[in-house]
Formats: structure tokens, C-alpha cells, sequence
């Protein structure tokens, strides 16, 4: 599996997540790796919505946003289609430290990296993950026959999307 083929999959569940847990607002979500988050926001006519969005010239895989009358909130999802490394987590890191999502996610089919295992879970740095007060990263296994992730393996442990 490479990692464009995720791209598809990962949009239709993340779109059917957002709906399901905000049934009465408006939800997007765009594959939008082969152009600039500033750009998608502009197509979908959400600048006033994300004004900083302007500045914004990262390309996340995939992008979700749910607008309701009274809030405006995003969620980045980076697909990897191998392990998930370190630097894999620096990058929607980096990228969540600019847009300041309301959620981030890390998805691979793949088990994580060895070196980020032990980093995460035996040395307990889920500090990492942390982009903004009490929000941080998520990593997550990508069930490819169900068309979703796979809630058990949800990082940190006991946290969910």
C-alpha cells in the first residue's frame, strides 16, 4: 500500500467521524496534499472562518473542517504508509503548531517505528505529542478492510480522536 492510496479512505472516515459527533454543523474534508492548506480554505470560502489561513503554505494530506454557527474548528491528518517515525511526528508537529487544529492525527497501516515505541511507552515522552495546552498529536493504526482507524491502538493510550 503506498501512501496516496490512503488518501480516499482516510477523507470518506473522517467525514463520517466529524458528522457523526457534529450532526448539525457543516463538514468538509479534502484531500489536499498537492496543494496548500491556504488554498483549500480559500476554495471552500472559509477565509472569514480562518483569516490567518492566508499564511498557511504547508500540505497536509488530509484536512476536516466543521463549521457551526457559533465556532469554526480543523482536524490534520498525515497518512504514512510505512512505520510512523520520529521526524513523521515532527512534521504535523510543525504543522500543528502553526494551524492550531482542534485535533491531529498520524495514521499508518503500520505499527509505529521501534525508536518511537520505546520513546513513547517506555520512557512515557507523550510530552512530544503536545502542540498547544492540553492538545496533542494522535497516533493511530489505519484498518484498511474496515475503512477506519483502529480505536485499540489509539496514542497516547486512553486518548481518542
Amino acid at each position: 500500500m503506498d501512501e496516496a492510496s490512503l488518501y480516499a479512505p482516510v477523507v470518506e472516515w473522517l467525514k463520517g467521524y466529524l458528522k457523526s459527533r457534529q450532526p448539525r454543523s457543516k463538514v468538509f474534508a479534502r484531500d489536499c496534499h498537492r496543494t496548500h492548506l491556504s488554498r483549500v480554505v480559500r476554495q471552500l470560502g472559509l477565509l472569514e472562518r480562518f483569516p490567518q489561513s492566508e499564511l498557511w503554505e504547508i500540505k497536509i494530506d488530509v484536512v476536516g473542517i466543521v463549521i457551526s454557527p457559533r465556532s469554526s474548528q480543523m482536524v490534520l491528518v498525515e497518512c504514512k504508509a510505512d512505520q510512523i517515525t520520529l521526524m513523521d511526528v515532527c512534521q504535523l508537529l510543525g504543522y500543528s503548531l502553526v494551524v492550531k487544529p482542534a485535533a491531529a492525527l498520524l495514521v499508518s497501516p503500520c505499527p509505529i517505528s521501534d525508536g518511537l515505541a520505546q520513546l513513547l511507552r517506555v520512557h512515557g515522552r507523550y510530552d512530544i505529542l503536545e502542540y498547544e495546552r492540553h492538545r496533542r498529536l494522535r497516533i493511530a493504526t489505519w484498518n484498511a478492510a474496515r475503512g477506519e482507524i483502529d480505536h485499540a491502538s489509539v496514542l497516547p493510550p486512553g486518548e481518542h480522536l
